[in-house]
């Protein structure tokens, strides 16, 4: 991405929350299951823990307790499930970890638990996710991160947060101005 794009870093992230809340449950879902699978694990956990936190501690639950029943299904190869009790399990930063391993371990555990019948918290949290994301852009363009090439391409090893913004837009990067 160009300095250009990040000229203005307040107006890309209302674009990008824009174009997260015109998305359907099922496409915010989809996309956010399609982030997962692109960023390295620790920063999908961030990305989830922040989405996360937008979710109410029930419908949070929910989705510990389908982690906690598939890390103890012998069928299934997701085994971060390490917690004795289940609020320590239903907390943001707990679920952001489990489900960043799920999406790596198991991926279709991943699609149950952020698609299909659950399609509506998927939804949710894919919204959530699209925001924070935007949140960890303006957080590495104000530091200087996100300005790693001025030459408009993607360089050897570059942002994988930068690298996915055209995928969440829908096709393209956001263009400035």
């Amino acid at each position: 991405m160009s300095n250009e794009q990040f000229a203005n870093p307040a107006a890309l992230v209302q674009q990008l929350i824009a174009a997260a809340n015109s998305l359907s449950d099922e496409e915010a879902g989809a996309r956010y299951r399609q982030i997962l699978a692109r960023l390295p694990q620790e920063e999908a956990a961030q990305l989830n823990a922040l989405a996360l936190t937008q979710v109410d501690h029930g419908q949070r639950k929910v989705l510990a307790s389908g982690l906690k029943q598939a890390n103890q299904d012998p069928e299934r190869p997701f085994d971060g499930y390490t917690f004795d009790d289940d609020d320590d399990a239903a907390t943001p930063v707990s679920l952001g970890r489990m489900t960043a391993q799920a999406a790596t371990q198991d991926p279709a555990l991943a699609n149950q638990l952020l698609g299909g019948d659950n399609s509506s918290i998927g939804g949710q949290i894919g919204k959530a996710a699209l925001a924070a994301l935007a949140a960890m852009l303006l957080r590495q363009v104000l530091s200087g991160q996100g300005q790693q090439s001025s030459s408009g391409g993607q360089a050897a090893g570059a942002d994988p947060i930068g690298t996915i913004l055209g995928g969440l837009l829908g096709g393209g990067a956001p263009q400035g101005g």
